[in-house]
């Protein structure tokens, strides 16, 4: 049987296999698209190495038609590439799942004065990159962050945090509100938390019936920005 193609997922593509297919991100174009379960079981071959896996040898000529064309029409879409250097295997995001939020029970007066600085900081930062730079850009600079300060990071008291978290939802309110603003507010507090040398996960996460994406904070097992049974009822498609 003749060798096929090796392909990989696009470093800037990420994906989440559901019940419904599966859902794609594209940092590139900052835009969220689906696959029928049908176009997902093709992908998920061709990722994995199919027709060498096992059960697959003896697919018809047919078969292998359809693939390949699956495989050009990613290919132009650059979900898909050849080239190792600029791409990766499927591996989806994993995020312990949600147990408690610190948005429940937060205090209403401020813990620190100087987290009025750093919230109006974080905030301009937060809304000023939205404006002026690509997702892709701002979180691989959110990456990069994480990891050159890695030296710095600490596993903090649960105390602290949600010192720094109440502060945080404390203030919120006089700058925006959460409506379809999960991003902006889950980067706000991204920038909110380094500055305090803390380093949560932002996640993205998806769900169908019907779609909808949705990015919040978290660390460990708790929800800084969201109530539990709302991020739990989405799958991660992207953790940084």
């Amino acid at each position: 049987m003749k060798e096929m193609t090796a392909y990989f997922l696009s470093n800037h593509i990420y994906v989440r296999i559901n019940d419904d297919g599966a859902t794609l991100l594209d940092l590139n174009r900052d835009e969220y698209s689906s696959l029928t379960p049908q176009q997902a079981g093709m992908l998920t071959q061709l990722l994995r190495g199919w027709p060498d896996t096992a059960g697959k040898d003896e697919c018809q000529a047919a078969d292998l038609a359809a693939l390949s064309e699956f495989a050009t029409m990613l290919l132009r879409r650059e979900i898909l590439t050849t080239n190792i250097q600029t791409g990766k295997t499927l591996v989806e995001a994993e995020i312990s799942k949600a147990i408690t939020s610190l948005t429940d029970n937060h205090a209403d007066s401020l813990h620190r004065r100087p987290a009025i600085r750093h919230f109006v900081l974080a905030y301009a930062r937060a809304r000023f990159s939205l404006r002026l730079r690509s997702i892709r850009n701002i979180l691989a600079a959110i990456a990069r962050r994480k990891a050159q300060r890695a030296d710095r990071m600490h596993a903090c008291e649960s105390s602290e945090v949600e010192a720094a978290v109440s502060d945080f939802l404390c203030l919120r309110p006089y700058f925006y509100t959460q409506v379809d603003k999960c991003l902006l507010d889950s980067l706000t507090m991204i920038h909110y938390l380094a500055d305090l040398d803390v380093f949560p996960t932002l996640v993205f996460g998806v769900r169908t019936r019907p779609f909808e994406a949705h990015a919040w904070v978290q660390y460990g097992e708790s929800v800084l920005n969201f109530p539990t049974d709302y991020v739990n009822s989405f799958s991660p498609i992207l953790t940084i």
